[in-house]
């Protein structure tokens, strides 16, 4: 198996930065609402649509030197490092993880993927997505330690602390707090990470959500009312969360 490792780390780096592009390009269709994932790549510069050797994930990019097709715009550097990243991340899972857990965990890593994205560039946290995470990780209970309870207790206090969180300050101040799909992210994370990491998880999003608003403020780019973008940080702590308990 050892020595099979370098292979599989290479598959999975392909795949991580094949699933990227894809993810990134969904991400960058849903806001318009004009185009289906299921629509013909195209260059979003000139509108010409992609040929083959031009939808190979990093490769492209570097092929063409970073420039659209037609040499008269230059692409955004965003795609290929998404896909350097979700490739490496791919890549280090089969030395965690083993048997059926790797293909589990490409699921969760490519979800909190696009939640980051879908987040981080229009405040937006995709429902139907949200739902599917949350039956995966019932799904991954069910059919790696056969403890469902856990899973069902993870996505019931997730969903359960935002919801309460919301609601006291929609109580006391009459207005919304929070963004209307975070509990719904908590509920597809707890899924999979259990009660205990839910907590943790809230906790370093929370602080890391905190330092970031600072440091935009120090910066100037931002006020005290200024809306910061929870799923992004759920996204980020929830691999802490996961791997430091």
């Amino acid at each position: 198996m050892l020595t099979q490792l370098p292979f599989i780390a290479f598959l999975s780096f392909f795949l991580g930065a094949s699933i990227a592009s894809f993810l990134y390009a969904w991400t960058l269709r849903l806001k318009t609402k004009k185009e289906s994932i299921l629509d013909r790549s195209r260059c979003r510069f000139c509108n010409k649509k992609l040929s083959a050797i031009e939808l190979i994930p990093i490769f492209s990019w570097v092929f063409q030197l970073g420039q659209c097709s037609c040499k008269k715009y230059n692409l955004a550097k965003e795609y290929v490092i998404a896909e350097l990243f979700l490739g490496t991340i791919f890549a280090l899972i089969p030395f965690y993880f083993q048997g059926l857990s790797i293909i589990f965990i490409f699921f969760l890593v490519a979800a909190l993927f696009f939640f980051f994205l879908t987040d981080f560039h229009y405040q937006l946290l995709h429902m139907p997505a949200m739902i599917g995470t949350f039956f995966l990780g019932l799904l991954f209970h069910a059919m790696i330690d056969h403890d469902i309870a856990l899973s069902l207790w993870g996505a019931g206090l997730g969903f359960g602390i935002l919801f309460l969180i919301d609601f006291l300050y929609r109580f006391f101040r009459k207005k919304q707090g929070l963004g209307g799909g975070d509990k719904y992210l908590m509920a597809a994370i707890g899924a999979w990470i259990g009660p205990i990491k839910i907590l943790a998880t809230l906790f370093f999003a929370s602080w890391i959500a905190t330092l970031w608003a600072f440091y935009l403020i120090y910066k100037k780019r931002a006020d005290l009312m200024t809306k910061i973008p929870l799923g992004v940080f759920i996204s980020i702590a929830t691999p802490i969360a996961y791997f430091l308990l």
